[in-house]
């Protein structure tokens, strides 16, 4: 239990590090791509609804956006004929697992008048799949002679945002799913040549690692026919052999009614992977360990009343892990007449005033009808908002200590 706890907290450390450091470079990138583009540029975070805009946002919109720094503010501003359909086509995006979004809009400025823009973003997506945050840019093209300019305008500047994020932007065709273009992230990501990726037909399935191919190939088809978003997590393998575990978040397109390309966003999920591998190989290491030591594992959610008992648990008393329910009562009723009282009362005043460690000692009733010795250890971790729901503790088997 302890090696966990310290095994996770150093984990957690390393990886706030980790995303502040990515934060840190990502800021300093859009701060420069701001400097060189007419464009509103754009960062949302999905989780706390934080909204960023590049500076030349004060002048088309003729006051500081930041001074009001939440999504809230974008909302409030939409024309009332147009706020209901962005407002679900981007929800829409951000719900399916789009990796794109765009839509056109009229957008009210400082001296109320209204502006019409184009705005476009990505979705980006965290290693378990979730939609955290959004970035995009914003063109003005209320001027009809513009519109034209602004929108080939647009796609270059698109194009820069996107060739500059830590993950591969792609697009494909749907039904050989060959690659049409990679953001240049691609290179990085395995080593191999832009060109590569995209001149070779086979060059998707091919890198994949042979025990994941077939089964991601043939989701990614079956999704695509269906015309379904999907996301996937499979192995490629790069030019120098190593393995890259990547995160997929594919989205398809149509045209005449029919799949016609699929686009994603391909995230390096390697250290995420490595590190769920190495608590899994501590967790099997751990409970190999309390198996030959004769400790069974149990934990209570003080919350709900809610009980775990680990199989080792259950055996110490003669059971199969199917013959004793988890449940509070199952260890309550085992208890030896003689410690019934004792044993709940201190469980429960342990439970009212949860200071330092739960140690106690009682009998419990076995499958044969003896009643073995057992040292109970135990105590609640809070939980990161602070509260304290879980009991988590360990038994183990003293009878021949008491009986010596």
């Amino acid at each position: 239990m302890a090696t966990i706890v310290l095994w996770t907290v150093a984990f957690g450390l390393c990886q706030l590090i980790r995303d502040r450091q990515t934060h840190l470079h990502e800021e300093q990138r859009w701060q420069l791509l701001a400097q060189q583009t007419n464009d509103i540029l754009w960062d949302w975070d999905l989780r706390t609804n934080a909204h960023w805009w590049s500076n030349n946002a004060i002048t088309t919109f003729g006051y500081d956006p930041m001074q009001e720094p939440s999504i809230m503010a974008w909302h409030s501003r939409l024309h009332p004929e147009d706020h209901t359909s962005i407002q679900e086509s981007l929800q829409s995006a951000i719900d399916s697992g789009q990796s794109g979004w765009s839509g056109k809009y009229r957008f009210r400025i400082h001296d109320h008048s209204y502006r019409t823009f184009l705005d476009r973003g990505t979705v980006l997506h965290n290693e378990s799949g979730t939609a955290v945050r959004m970035i995009g840019a914003m063109i003005d093209i209320t001027e009809p002679k513009q519109a034209e300019a602004a929108l080939r305008l647009s796609e270059s500047r698109f194009t820069n945002l996107v060739n500059h994020l830590d993950s591969v932007v792609w697009e494909a065709a749907a039904g050989s799913l060959q690659f049409m273009y990679v953001s240049p992230h691609a290179e990085a990501l395995l080593g191999y040549p832009m060109r590569q990726w995209l001149e070779d037909p086979q060059f998707w399935p091919q890198h994949i690692h042979p025990d994941d191919r077939d089964a991601t190939v043939q989701a990614c088809l079956a999704a695509t026919a269906d015309g379904r978003s999907h996301t996937a997590e499979y192995r490629m393998i790069a030019a120098d052999g190593h393995i890259v575990w990547v995160h997929d978040a594919v989205t398809v397109t149509y045209e005449d009614s029919a799949p016609h390309t699929v686009r994603g966003v391909m995230v390096d999920v390697t250290d995420r992977k490595q590190a769920e591998q190495a608590l899994m190989d501590t967790q099997q290491r751990l409970k190999q360990s309390l198996e030959a030591s004769n400790t069974g594992i149990w934990e209570w959610n003080t919350v709900t009343s809610s009980v775990h008992f680990s199989t080792e648990w259950k055996r110490q008393l003669g059971h199969e892990s199917h013959e004793i329910a988890d449940s509070f009562s199952e260890w309550e009723s085992r208890l030896h007449p003689d410690d019934h009282a004792r044993s709940l009362a201190y469980a429960m005043n342990y439970l009212a005033h949860p200071t330092g460690y739960y140690s106690q000692e009682f009998r419990l009733r076995h499958k044969d009808g003896t009643y073995p010795w057992i040292a109970a250890k135990a105590s609640i971790l809070p939980e990161p908002d602070g509260r304290r729901i879980w009991m988590r503790g360990s038994h183990t088997d003293i009878t021949a200590l008491k009986t010596a």
